[in-house]
């Protein structure tokens, strides 16, 4: 069986006319490609080069072969080439998810940026993966995940992007208005809308169960459009992302109150496998999802949809 080697070989006498110096375009001593040569003209049966006192003249047989050489050894070199890009994440596809659904409305944007960088990645947003994005990394059905808990896991790293305070609202007419911020005793009274069930909900998990606070009633509406609509129409209170809730703040249809003394805030992470994190695309997705004015042009096309969190 004709080898790789045995076609670099070939290929690099052919092309510098003498073992010596095909030797030095292949970093090899002298004795090895010339035991090479004789080894494969062996294995074939022919001579593919003439021994001249200046050099090597080659045979019909290898001029056969030198014709192969060069069109195996190209498509070998780019075949390589392509490996490498797909190594580096350069090519191929990025299956990206968060642990919010309400994220999934500010991440196109910065994903169409990253597109630009990386026209030959095919991104896919895999909302699938939104309840239980970890595990889907650990399985490797996934190659970037944004969450805000913390991970430990010996496959995984993440890196911090940013912080947010989630704020509770209510209408301008509602008691708890004139306030700054508001305790957990002051939802025991309140009808608290969520968009998810109370044991995945920060609001819960670290703010009222922690003082032995619950709501007068829970209800949850996965919609965000239609949350903020029952707030506003007195339906009871919500806890959101600042940047969910600025544009309903800035417009004075709902006011935000902080939760309790120094807020409740969420750190955001990118996780990744920890054998892709030096990849050049997911260094590019992390810095994109960092920069402020991203996140900013991307909250700004929040709109209806299911959304996941606090």
């Amino acid at each position: 069986m004709i080898e790789v080697r045995h076609l670099e070989i070939v290929d690099a006498i052919a092309r510098a006319g003498s073992v010596t110096a095909a030797a030095r375009r292949l970093h090899l001593t002298q004795p090895a490609v010339s035991h090479a040569l004789a080894d494969l003209e062996g294995r074939l049966g022919v001579s593919l080069f003439r021994r001249k006192p200046r050099g090597m003249e080659i045979t019909p047989e290898g001029t056969r072969l030198a014709d192969t050489a060069r069109v195996v050894l190209d498509q070998v070199r780019d075949a390589e080439a392509d490996l490498r890009l797909f190594r580096d994440g350069h090519v191929g596809s990025m299956r990206i998810a968060t642990e919010c659904y309400t994220c999934y409305h500010w991440l196109p944007p910065i994903l169409a940026h990253f597109q630009e960088r990386f026209p030959e990645v095919a991104v896919q947003i895999a909302t699938e993966a939104t309840d239980d994005p970890i595990g889907a990394l650990v399985d490797e059905t996934l190659d970037a995940a944004i969450v805000h808990t913390a991970v430990e896991h010996p496959d995984l790293v993440s890196e911090v992007l940013y912080e947010d305070e989630l704020l509770a609202a209510v209408p301008p007419s509602h008691p708890l208005a004139s306030r700054q911020r508001i305790e957990p005793s002051d939802f025991s009274d309140q009808v608290l809308l969520l968009h998810s069930d109370p044991g995945n909900s920060v609001v819960v998990q670290e703010f009222l169960e922690p003082a032995g606070v619950r709501p007068l009633r829970i209800l949850e509406l996965r919609l965000t459009e239609a949350l903020i609509a029952s707030v506003m129409s007195g339906l009871g209170v919500t806890v959101m992302a600042s940047w969910v809730l600025r544009p309903r703040l800035d417009a004075g249809e709902l006011v935000g109150l902080h939760l309790g003394r120094g807020g409740l805030h969420r750190t955001w992470r990118l996780v990744t496998r920890r054998d892709r994190a030096r990849r050049a695309t997911i260094q590019e997705l992390a810095r994109l999802l960092k920069d402020e004015n991203g996140l900013q042009r991307g909250s700004e096309g929040v709109a209806s949809g299911s959304a996941s969190g606090p």
